[in-house]
């Protein structure tokens, strides 16, 4: 589910390449 919803917003261009970087880290520390 997680990588289809970062896969959606990258697709939508929403955030830069750093949010993004920030948003996957996010969420490799919420699944720890």
């Amino acid at each position: 589910m997680l990588d289809e919803n970062v896969a959606c917003i990258i697709h939508k261009g929403m955030f830069r390449r750093q949010e993004l970087v920030q948003l996957i880290n996010d969420l490799k520390n919420a699944e720890n």
